[in-house]
């Protein structure tokens, strides 16, 4: 099995099991407020910032459990697999493009990132956050160009 393999399976891994509960507490996590009929909805949190998708780079890199639980959503009790730690320390980096996120709710939200892998291959990813904790953490990931 390749590197590139390797790494999309641990970073799916990572994430899949995280993307269900992720999307339920956003779903959840929306309320309404009283407002005029005609008003538009308004989302008032804070967008993803540089520092934040930085930090988020670091912690996913750190082959650590307790940093990588630091910038994905898991569910309570469950940690990423060494597999899945070793393969995202063997990344390069994970840029975070924070002039590409978009808010769709007060806590969902998509952000693009650039994934470069070990031996410099570089690729695109749609990732999912959801706000957690008053930070922005990764839920989940589709795989662009």
């Amino acid at each position: 099995m390749n590197t590139k393999v390797k790494v999309a399976g641990a970073l799916a891994g990572v994430l899949a099991l995280a993307a269900a509960i992720a999307i339920a507490v956003a779903i959840l996590s929306v309320t309404s407020s009283p407002r005029a009929a005609n008003a538009p909805a308004r989302i008032t949190v804070a967008p993803l910032t540089a520092a934040r998708a930085f930090q988020m780079d670091t912690e996913l890199r750190s082959g650590q459990q307790t940093q990588v639980a630091k910038a994905v959503v898991m569910p309570a009790g469950t940690a990423p697999t060494p597999s899945a730690l070793r393969a995202l320390a063997g990344l390069k980096s994970v840029s975070f493009d924070a002039k590409s996120f978009r808010q769709l709710t007060p806590t969902l939200a998509t952000v693009t990132a650039t994934v470069v892998d070990g031996a410099g291959a570089a690729r695109t990813w749609q990732a999912t956050l959801t706000l957690s904790g008053g930070e922005w953490k990764l839920a989940q990931t589709l795989q662009g160009s």
